[in-house]
C-alpha cells in the first residue's frame, strides 16, 4: 500500500533508521564522557598568560591523576633560548622544575614551558605554558593557578560530536537512497 509516495515497508525502514541514529547519537555521548575522563591538566603555578615580577623559583603543572615519571619531558625556555639544568620532578599528579637558576633580570622576558607527560592510563598530554616576568608588574601571590586552558589539553567532546557528524551524513544518504528505491518502485 502507497501513502504518500512511501510503502509501509519504507515507513518501518525510516523508523528503525531513525532508532539506529538515536542509539548511535546517545553512543557517542557516553563515549565523549569516558574520553573527557582521561587525564588532564588542571592546574599550574605560574599561570598561562601570567606576569610576574621575577623570575619564579620553579614550575608546576598539576594533573587530575598521577603521571608516569619515566615519560615525562620539559623544556624550559627564556627569551626563545633553552634553559640547563632543568630537571623535571613528579610527586604524583603534580611535575614541578626548578627554575632558580634563570639569574635575575632588569628587563622584561617571555618564558614558554613545553611538556609532555605520559597519564598512568598510557595517555599522552602535551601543551606549552607561556607567561612573563616584568620588574614593573605587581608582586604574585605564588598561588596555583586553574588559568592553564590555552596550554594544552583534549577535548573527547568535540571528538564524538565530529563522528556524530559523520555518522548522520551517513545515515542521511542511505535515507535518500533507499527513498529513491521506494519511489522508483
Amino acid at each position: 500500500m502507497i501513502v504518500n509516495g512511501f510503502t509501509r515497508v519504507g515507513a518501518a525502514v525510516r523508523a528503525r533508521l531513525l532508532v539506529t541514529l538515536l542509539l548511535l547519537t546517545l553512543g557517542q555521548f557516553t563515549l565523549a564522557t569516558g574520553a573527557a575522563a582521561h587525564t588532564g591538566l588542571v592546574g599550574c603555578s605560574p599561570g598561562y598568560d601570567a606576569t610576574l615580577a621575577a623570575a619564579p623559583k620553579d614550575v608546576r603543572l598539576t594533573f587530575s591523576e598521577p603521571v608516569r615519571s619515566e615519560f615525562v619531558e620539559m623544556t624550559v625556555r627564556v627569551d626563545g633560548t633553552a634553559v640547563p639544568g632543568t630537571r623535571p620532578v613528579v610527586a604524583g599528579p603534580v611535575v614541578r622544575v626548578d627554575t632558580s637558576a634563570v639569574p635575575a633580570d632588569t628587563t622584561p622576558r617571555e618564558w614558554e614551558v613545553a611538556y609532555r607527560v605520559v597519564a598512568s592510563d598510557g595517555h599522552p598530554i602535551n601543551g606549552t605554558l607561556r607567561f612573563a616576568t616584568d620588574p614593573a608588574a605587581p608582586a604574585a601571590t605564588g598561588e596555583v593557578s586553574a588559568a592553564c586552558a590555552g596550554s594544552g589539553g583534549n577535548s573527547g567532546v568535540a571528538k564524538a560530536a565530529a563522528v556524530t557528524g559523520g555518522i548522520l551524513l551517513v545515515l542521511g544518504v542511505a535515507v535518500a537512497v533507499i527513498r529513491r528505491r521506494v519511489l522508483a518502485a
